[in-house]
């Protein structure tokens, strides 16, 4: 037999292998979540096309489908296309995992009730709902952010958290955020709509798990929490800090 012959049936072999690839293949692409948060369960189809289902904790967060993208291969990753939906989730995403590295590209939206199942343990509680556009983050495990941008709106909703020691509700008004990568910390600097004057930043800290929530005078004025020194309205009245992980 030819070796040309050879090598056509050894292609067609790995051709039907990698067709009837078993759907749990599919997380060797999914991010590793060391600390257990968050589990994938029943996943149905196979590498090329599927399905599995996406818990926080105990509560089951959607159904992540997924198409496997080839392209990815020349680029030494595996990737696939996905969306995620859910009764508080809604999201496109382009994911790619090379070796140890994760590359995120996601847009849709959030309800608030998803991320307060995470926040409850820092005593927070956010109500309202978050629009993600073209939000692109990059890892290595365990979580340290290389690279992080795109832009975040949120709905008017209220905040409840801790100030000062002492729980605060504040209502607040409809915003935009930016993501950025400034050295090794990860950004979220916010305006009020149309407008481009920062209000409030949060800045995390990959690499230690600690975040940093920054306001200024203007954003204490919308949420009608008196400062506790005077400021100037571009300067921040106050910074709260909080380790979390």
């Amino acid at each position: 037999m030819k070796k040309t012959t050879i090598s056509l049936i050894a292609l067609g072999l790995i051709v039907i292998l990698l067709a009837l690839a078993p759907a749990g293949l599919i997380r060797l692409v999914l991010p590793d979540d060391t600390r257990g948060e968050f589990r994938f369960v029943n996943e149905e189809g196979t590498i090329w096309n599927g399905e599995i289902w996406v818990l926080l904790k105990t509560q089951t967060i959607g159904k992540l489908q997924w198409r496997f993208n080839p392209e990815s291969i020349v680029r030494g990753k595996l990737g696939i296309e996905s969306t995620l939906t859910g009764s508080s989730v809604d999201l496109r995403a382009t994911i790619e995992r090379g070796f140890n590295v994760y590359d995120v590209r996601a847009s849709g939206h959030l309800s608030t009730a998803l991320l307060n199942l995470v926040l409850v343990n820092y005593e927070i509680d956010l109500e309202g709902q978050f629009v993600f556009q073209d939000v692109n983050i990059q890892w290595a495990d365990p979580f340290q952010i290389s690279e992080v941008d795109g832009k975040i709106a949120s709905t008017s909703g209220e905040i409840t958290l801790k100030l000062w020691e002492l729980p605060t509700r504040l209502e607040i008004p409809p915003l935009q955020g930016t993501l950025s990568q400034v050295g090794e910390e990860s950004w979220l600097q916010v305006y009020p709509i149309d407008s481009t004057t920062e209000i409030m930043r949060i800045r995390l800290e990959s690499a230690t798990g600690w975040v940093h929530f920054m306001a200024t005078r203007d954003l204490l004025q919308l949420t009608v929490l008196p400062t506790l020194k005077p400021t100037n309205s571009n300067e921040f009245a106050f910074e709260v800090s909080q380790k979390l992980y």
